[in-house]
């Protein structure tokens, strides 16, 4: 699914990091957006064109030729800008647009147009003598103390436009192995969607009653791995800690149908979750699986659906194995 990514924050806190980051994201076809600006080439333009494969401005530009730009910015005493009609055209072609942007009001600007955007702000943790340090040891190309003259203002300017809550995640750098965790974390979450391979269910957590069906499920899909390694199956409550504990539950039940390829639902239990996630799934448009014991009594608006219905555990394997071979034969990745 084409998605805008706007990329913000502090100078030299790790969005160049982030970019690289996106090229591991399984079917996402990042392109960046080129910006015209005033600024000139300076020492840094190397090392970002080695480390991202392009440097994603026009240098040099005069203040005229940023007049057909439709978002526009100062940042350290140079114009920046880019056009809607680039952001769009890669959008059709079903790419995901990427853009750096140091300003949160030219921020705010661009999710009144794109409200979808997937906005996200690099921050790191370090500071004062701690900062000049990890710089030194990097050969910052920029003098140290303009690098944390623009860390402060740009933080500052992320602090006025707190409230406006226009970023859906704020990184934070330790310059060590959390850092790219989070960003694995993120991307994976809210750009890998529709993995045909990922089946989600959705059932009744008490285990007492239904582990029998979740495990008919859980073997269904073993016995389909010697075919197709990449078989995954997964339930909500029983998904491996991923560190990131600011998540609902109903959030990553989202985020997790999205993700999906294949929904199985059991509505044996009639509990609120189930036809909430069942509902969901629907408004995404997935491939969903209804199952239920027989003599279930089913709401009459989900009543007219396809429910396999079972007596026996190994019944209900029996006929999942049979609807997941269809499945796979169908959405089977060359």
């Amino acid at each position: 699914m084409a998605r805008l990514i706007i990329v913000s924050g502090a100078s030299g806190a790790g969005k160049s990091f982030l970019l690289k980051e996106l090229k591991n994201i399984n079917n996402l076809k990042a392109v960046r957006i080129r910006k015209k600006t005033t600024r000139g080439h300076r020492n840094d333009d190397e090392k970002i064109l080695n480390e991202n494969g392009n440097l994603d401005l026009f240098l040099n530009c005069s203040p005229e030729e940023l007049q057909d730009c439709d978002y526009t910015y100062n940042y350290c005493n140079h114009h920046y800008g880019f056009k809607k009609e680039d952001i769009d055209n890669v959008v059709a072609k079903g790419n995901s647009p990427v853009v750096i942007v140091a300003s949160c009001s030219t921020v705010e600007e661009i999710k009144k147009d794109y409200p979808g955007a997937l906005a996200l702000y690099v921050q790191t943790v370090l500071s004062g003598d701690d900062l000049k340090a990890k710089l030194l040891i990097e050969r910052d190309p920029l003098d140290v103390e303009e690098r944390i003259r623009r860390q402060k203002e740009s933080f500052n300017d992320y602090l006025e436009h707190i409230n406006k809550k226009l970023f859906d995640y704020v990184l934070i750098n330790n310059f060590e192995e959390q850092f790219r965790r989070q960003i694995d974390y993120v991307l994976n979450n809210e750009l890998d969607q529709n993995d045909s391979n990922y089946v989600f269910v959705v059932m009744s957590f008490n285990d007492e009653k239904y582990r029998d069906v979740y495990d008919a499920f859980s073997l269904a899909c073993e016995l389909l791995k010697k075919h197709n390694k990449c078989i995954s199956i997964e339930r909500v409550d029983r998904q491996e800690d991923s560190g990131f504990n600011r998540f609902t539950i109903t959030d990553r039940i989202e985020k997790l149908i999205k993700k999906a390829g294949l929904v199985i639902c059991d509505v044996s239990e009639p509990s609120p979750n189930v036809y909430f996630e069942l509902g969901y799934a629907k408004s995404q448009n997935k491939n969903i699986i209804i199952t239920a014991k027989k003599e279930t009594k089913l709401p009459f608006d989900t009543s007219h659906y396809e429910h396999i219905f079972y007596d026996t555990p190994m019944q209900l394997h029996r006929e999942i194995i049979r609807k997941l071979e269809c499945y796979f034969k169908i959405n089977k990745k060359h």
